[in-house]
């Protein structure tokens, strides 16, 4: 199921928004827990008031709200929202139960993927986009104060991208042409478009070498499968292309311009199109779900908030077959 009817979900209001949100939430987590058992977030193990669905719920629909900060979606829904959420935590701890559901989140939007079919072709296409979180004018005056500290003092919160998290640094936008510290998002999406895997690591990390870790995150290569991936001129390697070739998957890297001449016309603008797809991917992200800010406190916390974001955007992609999931997730 490679082409797909693309909307928004704008012809819903916010309560349809939450109602569909949450049925499509609470059926995930009550298939999981026949198979996985209970999910126990709390240190006591006792039953939440305030359930893992209701957390999932308001935290997804915060990032499609697009409010300005997690403090304004907050205050809405402690006002306006109130009825709906009678039991909703204090912002603190509904941060604490959002990070420690990280992992769920990011299954969660896996789930959809794989119950729709859209991870099923072997092609994919992988490309990578700059997290600025300070141009570097600002990084080099606050490199030693604010962030570095922060990365230094904080551990991976074990999110199920199998892609571990590097510590922000100062690394270059070649499409920008400029420096900036940070971290970079490495996305894999399928030729239809739909985002696959992803992970972050620091700036300064070359993208060949996300080339492994996405593939083994790779739902289709977990059940058993081989993908094909194509990717820009960053990640030409000969000696990569032929360790990934003995595993039974292929990567091909788009060459650059006096190479590419040697490629048959339609494949060079067939390749062309699919890298435009991702292009669009990290647009919308930007757009929609405000995916280039994620204004971390934490690392666990950066994870956890990348997951909500990539589950925001996938949902977004993919509302017109919502009424489709919640009958059938």
């Amino acid at each position: 199921m490679d082409a797909y009817p693309y909307g928004s979900l704008g012809g819903l209001d916010t309560e349809e928004l939450f109602i569909m949100i949450y049925l499509l939430v609470d059926r995930y987590l009550t298939d999981r827990e026949k198979h996985c058992g209970p999910l126990r977030c709390n240190t006591n193990g006792a039953v939440p008031r305030f359930t893992d669905a209701e957390v999932m719920t308001v935290s997804i629909v915060g990032q499609l709200k697009q409010l300005p900060s997690e403090r304004a979606w907050y205050h809405d829904l402690s006002t306006i929202w109130k009825p709906l959420f009678p039991d909703l935590l204090e912002r603190s701890r509904l941060v604490r139960r959002k990070i420690a559901l990280a992992q769920v989140i990011e299954m969660f939007r896996r789930k959809i993927v794989e119950h729709l079919g859209l991870d099923e072709g072997q092609e994919r296409f992988q490309d990578s986009k700059p997290i600025i979180l300070a141009h570097y004018g600002r990084a080099r005056r606050n490199l030693n104060k604010r962030f570095r500290p922060r990365w230094l003092r904080d551990k991976h919160s074990g999110l199920v991208t199998e892609v571990e998290p590097g510590l922000a640094d100062i690394g270059f936008c070649a499409t920008k042409g400029e420096y900036y510290f940070g971290m970079k998002l490495h996305l894999k999406i399928t030729f239809g478009g739909i985002p696959i895997c992803w992970g972050l690591t620091a700036a300064t990390v070359d993208d060949r070498r996300m080339v492994w870790p996405l593939i083994e995150a790779d739902p289709l290569v977990q059940r058993g499968g081989y993908t094909r991936t194509w990717t820009d001129n960053g990640y030409e390697d000969e000696d990569l292309q032929r360790e990934v070739e003995r595993t039974g998957h292929r990567l091909h890297a788009f060459p650059k311009k006096a190479k590419s001449n040697k490629w048959p016309r339609g494949l060079r603008r067939l390749i062309r199109s699919r890298r435009q797809q991702v292009e669009t991917r990290f647009s919308e992200g930007k757009r929609f779900v405000n995916l280039e800010s994620p204004r971390p406190a934490s690392t666990s916390g950066l994870m956890a908030m990348m997951a909500l974001k990539m589950t925001a955007l996938t949902l977004y992609m993919l509302s017109p077959f919502l009424p489709q999931l919640v009958d059938g997730l």
